[in-house]
């Protein structure tokens, strides 16, 4: 069977599926481009799109996915992400309003202590990084300053265990809510969760649908100027505010993914409209008309040459949306190792 008319069979079922959805979820639609929804500007469209503002509608969607038997992908800010050229199949989903809120007060959030040094927040998996962390110094709530700096969702902080170097997510992680595919909603405390650098085991195909962090009472003044001190920096060393997923590898242990590429020649190399930038060499910048796999190339021979280089394996910090980063590295790699 040629793709084409797999593609054809695929957009066919998206649409009867699409009939279902839209009786619950108003504000979603067919083939929907992504390419405006992540941060690099690359890649195709959702087969299917909703945005989801409560959870009765979240659970609900649940239950027409698993009776469909079609996969389903949350999609945040679209940071730290690849959205495949050929789009992604099945429901991409984007948490909003009532699964977006920061909580203060609530059966199970608020002070934990007498004297209110410190409290449990819950917040939606929808709910943006810098929203939270501005919400929380507001009321002089401080601990979570290092997700400013990380462009996106709650959800997608714990999925990847998110940080910078001042703190990772499970530092102030208490418990992440989980949707897994049967449509089984449930907390789970982070111990649970087996969290590690940018790594977090969630139950296969798992979806965070809120959080619970431990978080003190502080110096809001001081924590803004630290932050707006990083911002500034970040600006002068990384291309902050171009069309960029972020980091592309892991930091082995002892060493700097960066240092590794640059010094593995890579910096500076282009496929297409994809370049690693010249200002760090663990960014890759959408010039202008990017492919998803031109990408994908620079990414797999950078791999290729540190490892060659200087026997370092180096893992992808960024995910590929609907699919599995290291699969396609891997074939890309393939092909490279083909070749005379």
């Amino acid at each position: 069977m040629s793709d084409a008319v797999v593609l054809a069979q695929r957009r066919a079922r998206a649409l009867a599926v699409h009939r279902r959805i839209s009786e619950l979820v108003p504000d979603s639609d067919v083939q929907m481009s992504l390419r405006r929804r992540n941060t690099l500007r690359v890649g195709g469209s959702a087969d299917i799109f909703c945005v989801v503002k409560t959870e009765e509608h979240l659970l609900r969607l649940g239950e027409i996915v698993e009776d469909e038997g079609i996969p389903v992908s949350v999609l945040g800010l679209g940071s730290n992400l690849i959205i495949p050229d050929e789009g992604v199949e099945g429901v991409v989903i984007r948490l909003s309003d009532d699964l977006a809120q920061v909580k203060f007060d609530g059966e199970d959030c608020g002070s934990l202590t007498p004297d209110g040094s410190e409290w449990c927040v819950e917040i939606g998996g929808g709910a943006v990084n810098a929203h939270v962390v501005r919400s929380l110094l507001e009321r002089d709530l401080v601990g979570a300053e290092f997700l400013a700096l990380v462009p996106g969702t709650m959800g997608a902080a714990v999925a990847m265990n998110a940080g910078t170097k001042w703190g990772e997510t499970s530092q102030l992680l208490l418990a992440a809510k989980v949707l897994t595919p049967d449509g089984v909603e449930r907390w789970m405390d982070v111990d649970a969760l087996a969290m590690k650098y940018r790594r977090c085991t969630l139950p296969a195909k798992g979806l965070v649908t809120a959080v619970r962090l431990r978080v003190h009472k502080g110096d809001a003044a001081d924590a803004t100027e630290r932050i707006r001190a990083e911002k500034a920096f970040r600006e002068r060393t990384q291309p902050y505010k171009l069309a960029t997923f972020g980091s592309v590898f892991r930091n082995p242990p002892g060493d700097y993914a960066g240092r590794l590429v640059e010094a593995a020649g890579m910096k500076g190399a282009r496929r297409g409209g994809a370049v690693i930038s010249n200002l760090h060499a663990n960014w890759i910048v959408n010039e202008g008309n990017a492919l998803a796999d031109e990408v994908l190339a620079l990414m797999a021979e950078s791999r290729r040459r540190v490892y060659k280089q200087f026997g370092i394996w180096l893992v992808p910090e960024v995910k590929l949306l609907g699919g599995s980063i290291s699969q396609a590295l891997d074939a890309i790699e393939s092909t490279l190792k083909a070749r005379p």
